[in-house]
């Protein structure tokens, strides 16, 4: 199981009619009494198709359906109760339960069941965060992008097989037995006005890279997102990207940065630690201490900084390296797979032939095709089944068009 699942589920119409909005139902009293009324139903749903469990992004959308499956909870079911109990005592009642139900997950949890970390990509606008992850995924993204500029949250999924090609590389500086069954990258917006979608990609992951153009150092952006993952005291690695524009730097595509230094000329050595002393005397102005990851002996008390070019490739393999191995290391406890439901809604949208979709990440947990799920809409919460799951195929960014992966 991976902790990435890009879900669109659906309430849509019929396909080439309207898909009507996912919260045009009237909202339930309030969210425990929607999450009672649907615990007490759920045994009594029938459920079909396949599971979708965090090993892949996944994306639930629907099938063409005549009527919308979005409903609201009956008022009559939430405020009468067989067994004479008020509603305050059926609210504690559902709280109570789920909370057993999560305590008697996470007391399952093992160090052999990881799932896919999740690791999201800050920094300012116009460092390289899209052209990063397309040197791995060996996509152009970026330049399909308005104005080459990231506008909106993408994902993509990176199995195993993947992250053990990319780390063969420096099974001598860093050797690391990738456990976990793929890597979940978050991409977000570096423009100023997009503060809101970077807020919630640091909230999502488990950690965090921060992308820093060495040439122009720490910018208002980059120190915002510093700020943002001190707030959810999320751990992160510095990106020190584009190294290969430095003058007389001789381009090796592709290769781990500490040998490509080791064969610079002694100028281009030079501007390259002079230009990294720089950035950590910024870091350093903002309370944290850095080093060069390889030189780094306490990653708990000091970030490491990872020196990249997402154009010729170069530590890109060290960086990805690296973060597996924060990852299995340091935070397996966190990584464990558990069987309680946790799903994070990126986004909602409509697509034709489906209706109203949702993109989420699913972190922990199955989803199945039926399940009926409680939603926050803008005037309450929303009672919706799945009527479908979809998945972007691996190495694929969620906001390109390609075809779904069904479950």
């Amino acid at each position: 199981p991976a902790p990435a699942v890009s879900v669109e589920t659906s309430a849509g119409a019929g396909a080439g009619s309207p898909a009507p909005a996912l919260d045009a139902a009237p909202p339930a009293e309030s969210w425990e009494t929607a999450l009672d009324s649907w615990e007490t139903m759920a045994e009594s749903l029938p459920t079909t198709g396949g599971a979708a469990t965090p090993s892949a992004p996944v994306a639930a959308a629907a099938a063409p359906a005549a009527t919308p499956t979005v409903k609201p909870v009956a008022k009559a079911s939430v405020l009468a109760d067989a067994h004479g109990k008020s509603m305050d005592e059926r609210i504690d009642d559902s709280r109570e339960r789920r909370e057993a139900r999560k305590e008697a997950a996470e007391l399952a949890r093992s160090a052999d069941r990881l799932r896919s970390p999740i690791c999201v990509v800050l920094g300012h606008v116009d460092t390289g965060k899209t052209s990063l992850l397309d040197k791995i995924r060996r996509t152009n993204v970026q330049e399909g992008e308005a104005g080459g500029i990231t506008q909106q949250i993408g994902a993509t999924y990176f199995p195993a097989t993947r992250l053990r090609g990319a780390t063969e590389k420096l099974t001598k500086d860093l050797p690391v037995d990738v456990k976990v069954p793929g890597l979940l990258i978050i991409d977000t917006p570096g423009h100023e006005s997009f503060v809101n979608l970077r807020s919630r990609g640091a909230g999502l992951c488990d950690i965090a890279v921060l992308v820093v153009d060495i040439m122009h150092g720490l910018e208002r952006q980059t120190i915002e997102s510093i700020q943002l993952l001190r707030q959810r005291k999320t751990p992160f690695v510095v990106a020190l990207n584009k190294v290969d524009r430095m003058y007389g730097w001789e381009a090796r595509p592709n290769a781990s940065f500490r040998d490509t230094l080791a064969k610079q000329t002694e100028h281009a050595q030079e501007e390259f630690r002079t230009r990294m002393d720089r950035v950590l005397v910024q870091l350093a102005e903002q309370g944290l201490n850095a080093k060069l990851y390889y030189e780094n002996d306490d990653y708990r008390r000091n970030v490491s900084v990872v020196p990249t070019s997402a154009f010729t490739g170069e530590g890109v393999p060290d960086l990805l390296t690296l973060v597996v191995h924060l990852t299995q290391q340091l935070m397996a406890h966190r990584i464990m797979f558990t069987d309680y439901v946790d799903c994070n809604i990126l986004e909602v949208k409509a697509i034709d032939g489906l209706g109203t979709t949702l993109d989420v990440v699913l972190v922990n947990g199955e989803l199945k095709e039926g399940d009926t799920i409680v939603v926050c809409g803008m005037d309450g919460p929303i009672v919706t089944q799945i009527r479908a799951l979809l998945t972007p195929p691996p190495m694929r960014e969620m906001r390109v068009k390609s075809d779904y992966v069904h479950h």
